[in-house]
């Protein structure tokens, strides 16, 4: 429930090649529609925190722009404007970056209910309606700030639902998969750590701590006192 964790990863993004017209993708010939991709996109954009915060809107992304003149701070005295050119631009890869976390996430949505299907996995809608009051007793003890989270997060209970059944879905799906490969010997740990080693080291890295002086006289009296055991806070100062 938290907007913290909005976007779970997509397991599978399929190709999306000849989708129908109504639609903006398409999962094992299940079709994504507009107006979800649509309604999720709203949330994406909500999700930020900014009240009244809404997607922009390609290709023009006017109101974003308009919106960023009057946010975007002035320029420091001797630089440029910005222009309205690259606030478009702004507007634009912010669009395509959300475009891309809500179709992460609906792909994952039908992805989900296609492997549970296939694995014969199934949740019923009073295990949905239980697991959906548990949280949200948790996260919203007053009814109030439920509707108000619904409100500024441009979620609907269904919504909310949808998610709930996807989480308790993912779970059973990992459960399942990984039922009885949870024992791993020594030899394979150091086996797979020899293969991989690359993965588990760390560059050589040096950290710099700087006193700034504005003459040579000034530096090695600083690295005088620093070798005389003066605190660095100290002869920084």
């Amino acid at each position: 429930l938290a907007l913290g964790a909005f976007f779970v990863p997509a397991l599978l993004v399929a190709g999306c090649g000849g989708v129908p017209g109504n639609a903006v993708a398409e999962v094992d010939g299940t079709a994504i529609e507009k107006n979800d991709f649509e309604h999720w996109l709203n949330v994406a954009a909500k999700s930020g925190g900014q009240t009244g915060a809404a997607a922009p809107k390609p290709p023009d992304y006017a109101a974003c722009v308009k919106q960023k003149q009057k946010t975007t701070p002035k320029p420091a005295k001797g630089q440029p404007k910005v222009t309205d050119s690259q606030l478009k631009t702004q507007c634009k890869q912010e669009y395509n970056a959300l475009r891309d976390q809500v179709l992460q996430l609906l792909i994952s949505f039908e992805w989900i209910e296609g492997e549970a299907s296939e694995q014969n996995i199934k949740v019923s809608d009073s295990e949905d309606q239980k697991s959906f009051d548990k949280q949200k007793k948790e996260a919203f003890p007053k009814e109030a700030d439920f509707d108000k989270f619904l409100k500024e997060s441009g979620q609907t209970e269904g919504d909310i639902l949808k998610r709930v059944r996807l989480d308790t879905l993912s779970n059973k799906i990992r459960e399942k998969v990984t039922k009885g490969k949870d024992k791993v010997t020594d030899a394979q740990i150091e086996e797979y750590y020899n293969k991989n080693k690359q993965r588990f080291a760390q560059p050589e890295r040096r950290d710099l701590r700087i006193v700034l002086t504005k003459t040579k006289a000034k530096a090695e009296q600083a690295k005088q006192a620093l070798e005389d055991g003066d605190s660095f806070k100290e002869v920084a100062k």
